[in-house]
């Protein structure tokens, strides 16, 4: 089991989730009912994620399958859990799984203990619709050279169902997950027009989204960072940056979030996103960052 930081671009699709949906980080998993090591994950260190970010708003997990042929019963497993979710109870089954034994009889005795109607979760579990569901699942994952659960992708979230973000391979401790989330716990930022600090439309559609999360949770504050290019003085572009940062706190304030909870400041051209003397590098630099204190 490793920790790899390379990137990898994934698709959430309309799986089930737990969280927020305008939380800044997306934590997906691949997994597998009847994998150990996905079980001893979700009885422990999901526990500890869930607690410390999934609960606060801040991260919102999606688990999507990848029942392994060698498993006898992930795949019925799977359907079983999605076939509740039909009936508003996916959590409920999901809980039951990764806990209690998994075997065709359980299935049915977890189904009615849950209080789902016999005769629609089992048309459910035959349905072609069902097995095709997880099969979508499975194809994306071998897309995104993944062989083995749980499989983990971590990003900022956009707002889409694509992102992008870092993988994390294996049953990891939660340090290692802590240490990952914690990177990318910022809002999504915005960019600017060269010596412009006004609001584009995709712009305020983004701090639109924003405020909503922010409204959600009460007890986050935000540091908005007003960043420009390196082109023009210093002085120049310190006072830019002030701008653009204002100008964004300007309209979160009229989008109703306290003044108070939010923290202008300005950093000019000294902390570029990305080095380069053209259009291409300067273009990433114009920009707006949000960073969120707890």
């Amino acid at each position: 089991m490793r920790v790899e930081a390379q990137k990898i671009t994934a698709s959430i699709d309309d799986d089930p989730s737990k969280g927020d949906k305008n939380a800044p980080v997306i934590l997906l998993m691949f997994s597998d009912l009847e994998c150990p090591f996905c079980r001893k994950f979700e009885v422990a260190t999901f526990k500890e994620i869930e607690k410390e970010y999934i609960d606060k708003g801040l991260v919102l997990f999606v688990f999507r399958d990848f029942p392994i042929i060698y498993h006898p019963f992930a795949r019925e497993a799977a359907k079983a859990a999605n076939c509740a979710g039909k009936e508003g109870k996916y959590w409920e089954m999901h809980e039951i799984l990764i806990t209690g034994e998994i075997n065709p009889v359980a299935i049915k005795e977890y189904a009615k203990s849950l209080g789902l109607e016999e005769e629609k979760f089992n048309a459910c579990m035959d349905d072609e619709e069902t097995n095709a569901e997880i099969e979508k699942d499975m194809r994306d994952a071998r897309e995104y050279g993944i062989t083995g659960t749980p499989f983990f992708i971590i990003g900022q979230n956009k707002g889409e169902k694509i992102f992008e973000g870092e993988r994390i391979t294996g049953a990891q401790p939660f340090e290692t997950f802590k240490s990952v989330i914690e990177k990318y716990l910022r809002l999504e930022r915005i960019y600017f027009a060269t010596n412009d600090y006004s609001l584009s439309p995709s712009s305020r559609k983004i701090l639109k989204r924003h405020a909503e999360w922010l409204k959600a949770y009460p007890s986050f504050k935000i540091i908005i960072e007003g960043h420009t290019d390196e082109r023009g003085s210093a002085e120049y572009n310190r006072e830019l940056g002030r701008k653009r940062a204002e100008e964004v706190k300007r309209f979160l304030i009229e989008s109703g979030i306290e003044e108070k909870r939010m923290e202008v400041v300005s950093k000019g051209e000294e902390e570029p996103l990305e080095m380069g003397h053209d259009e291409s590098a300067w273009s990433k630099n114009r920009r707006v960052e949000f960073i969120i204190r707890k």
